[in-house]
């Protein structure tokens, strides 16, 4: 008996100090990655560069970082690489965003598919490695290209010879007819014209001055632009909204600052922008706002109509610095 009253009171002594030294365990935060690929043009003429970007956006924290596997290139001559990387904090959440631009041309006309990039990580719960493929971007190199340089390709034509003494005549005397009709012309329409404001003003014609069109300037038109995009808020989804404020805030930059920013990536313009006359603090406020706004498109982020709102003046803060 005595036996069991020690074997009691020594378990009662340990006991306590197991519960209070048993400390819960956090989890990993759970960890997610998405990889998206594009190209800055989807039409190129022989010989011309683009940049082609993969965007790897992490939430949570990995244990060992990913390994990126840029496609097979070929096909395309490597002019460049730059790379930019940067995290933030969302709603208790870290966001690490890197970028790997390329840029290619290339010397063989015909439509091009880059085959999708890989991305390996290891899983923080079993250390088995995960792989994650971007989308396959197809890009069309052209003999000659679009727009100028097609223009510039139709006009191309045989010499002809110099034009006879017969064809001179002949342009001369259509030349000729045609001026005096053009002049017939516009005797009738200003006598009708006289003849039709005659009537209206009772034979007095009134002399008016012209009203001046109001110049806009870029900052003023963003900002209405800004204000319709938040009016129209409501009825659209989250990814138009900040596409459409993202897309305001490049288009003030190219108009007001020379900087091509419609066609770049997010590192691409902040490139440009360090050469700018942009202020530190503003510099930081635009990489905010072109990063939420990659967050929100390639990485499926649902913003709350508060993180919206706040997004909203904080682009038009921007607008009053810049």
């Amino acid at each position: 008996m005595k036996k069991f009253s020690v074997l009691f009171f020594i378990l009662s002594l340990a006991l306590p100090g197991m519960s209070h030294g048993a400390q819960p365990v956090d989890r990993p935060p759970e960890y997610r990655l998405s990889l998206e690929a594009k190209a800055s043009r989807g039409e190129v003429a022989k010989g011309e560069t683009f940049s082609y970007t993969l965007t790897v956006i992490e939430e949570g924290e990995a244990d060992v970082p990913f390994r990126l596997s840029p496609p097979d290139l070929s096909g395309f001559n490597v002019t460049g690489e730059y790379s930019s990387q940067s995290t933030r904090v969302i709603n208790n959440r870290e966001r690490t965003v890197t970028e790997q631009e390329y840029r290619l041309s290339s010397d063989l006309a015909g439509e091009h598919l880059i085959p999708p990039a890989r991305a390996v990580v290891a899983d923080p719960k079993t250390g088995k490695e995960v792989e994650f493929k971007s989308n396959p971007v197809k890009v069309n190199v052209t003999e000659h290209g679009p727009g100028i340089l097609k223009g510039l390709r139709n006009d191309i034509r045989d010499i002809k010879g110099p034009m006879s003494f017969l064809e001179r005549i002949k342009l001369f005397f259509y030349i000729i007819t045609a001026l005096v009709v053009l002049g017939f012309i516009l005797v009738v329409a200003f006598v009708v014209y006289m003849a039709r404001r005659g009537r209206s003003t009772g034979g007095k014609p009134k002399l008016s001055e012209p009203v001046p069109a109001p110049v806009i300037g870029p900052k003023e038109e963003a900002l209405k632009a800004i204000d319709a995009a938040e009016a129209g808020r409501p009825a659209s989804d989250s990814k138009a909204y900040y596409s459409v404020i993202s897309e305001i805030i490049r288009r003030y930059l190219r108009a007001a600052h020379n900087i091509p920013a419609t066609e770049a990536t997010t590192a691409e313009i902040m490139q440009a922008v360090k050469s700018s006359t942009i202020s530190a603090s503003a510099y930081d406020k635009l990489h905010e706002i072109l990063e939420e706004a990659d967050l929100v498109k390639f990485a499926k982020y649902a913003p709350t109509e508060e993180e919206k709102t706040k997004y909203m003046e904080r682009a038009r803060e921007l607008l009053s610095q810049i």
